[in-house]
């Protein structure tokens, strides 16, 4: 295999898991829109929170334990959600704990030459190097690609326990 069909292959590997990284982005914004939409839902008009002090009343002096732990873990289950949705879509990588340096097609590390003739030589000598440029990124990425992808599980594990717990907090209001 020559030179150009490895940096072909290398392209295509970064190209992919740049691809993945842009699904979890997407998907995990879908779901802060979700948890957006629960949110106004259950504070419009403070429907939802009427409706449980209603309920709570209604009941006794003092509302029931169980529906007081109900409600206190469909909140935390919608909070968890939405702090691991947040971490999905602003996961990065510190280089330091890596143990990795900066690749040189990284655009923030091109944004610094101030001078075309400097970059252009610079970009020249890491040419004659690019296959292990390739590589770099491709790691790089793939650990950013890793860390969406399990903050955007925990987040969505996350929401399916609060619907459960807030279907179940409906249950027990109804019974």
């Amino acid at each position: 295999m020559d030179q150009k069909q490895k940096i072909d292959i290398l392209e295509s590997q970064v190209d992919r898991i740049q691809h993945l990284i842009e699904r979890a982005d997407t998907k995990a914004s879908i779901l802060l829109a979700f948890l957006g939409v629960v949110l106004t839902i259950s504070i419009n008009n403070g429907s939802f929170i009427h409706f449980l002090t209603t309920v709570f009343l209604q009941r006794s002096n003092r509302p029931s334990l169980l529906l007081l732990i109900l409600v206190s873990l469909t909140f935390f289950s919608f909070l968890a959600s939405f702090i691991f949705v947040v971490l999905t879509l602003r996961a990065r990588l510190l280089l330091d704990q890596t143990g990795l340096t900066q690749s040189d097609f990284f655009y923030g590390k091109i944004s610094k030459f101030e001078k075309f003739d400097v970059f252009q030589e610079a970009f020249q000598a890491s040419l004659l190097d690019s296959e292990s440029h390739y590589l770099k990124e491709i790691l790089i990425n793939s650990k950013i690609c890793d860390l969406k992808y399990k903050y955007f599980n925990y987040s969505l594990l996350s929401l399916i326990i609060g619907i459960m717990f807030l279907l179940c907090t409906s249950i027990s209001i109804l019974l």
